[in-house]
């Protein structure tokens, strides 16, 4: 929002600036809350893709140097550090330590239904992408 605003303020008004400006604020803002600039870079390069389907090597240098500048200000503020912190329930650490395939899956495998609804999502993404072309 920052760099929308200051855009908009120093007269840079039309849409497609604006939605780099926005979007060099996403990438800011994604790499530096994950710690992670090159998911803010990709992140950003998918949201613009709705103001253009091909983006210069130019926006992408810019979008790239933005997420790294607002990670190393973040590394320098708060240091290296994890920023999540995955803690795995003791019921759940003891199955997976123990090796047994019913521990971790559980007497009624629910998590094997996770398959079967993935294919179903594939067979459903080739039927409908011929259509939208």
């Amino acid at each position: 929002a920052l760099s929308t605003c200051s855009g908009w303020a120093i007269g840079i008004r039309s849409a497609t600036t604006q939605s780099l400006l926005a979007s060099l604020g996403f990438a800011c803002g994604f790499a530096a809350s994950f710690n992670a600039p090159l998911a803010g870079v990709l992140f950003t390069i998918e949201e613009l893709q709705h103001v253009s389907p091909r983006l210069s090597r130019t926006m992408i240098c810019v979008i790239l140097v933005a997420a790294l500048v607002s990670t190393a200000v973040l590394r320098l503020w708060q240091g290296n550090a994890q920023v999540f912190d995955l803690r795995l329930g003791s019921e759940l650490e003891r199955g997976l330590t123990g090796g047994s395939f019913d521990a971790v899956l559980g007497e009624s495998m629910w998590m094997l239904v996770s398959v079967p609804i993935g294919i179903l999502c594939a067979l459903v993404n080739v039927a409908t992408v011929p259509c939208i072309r």
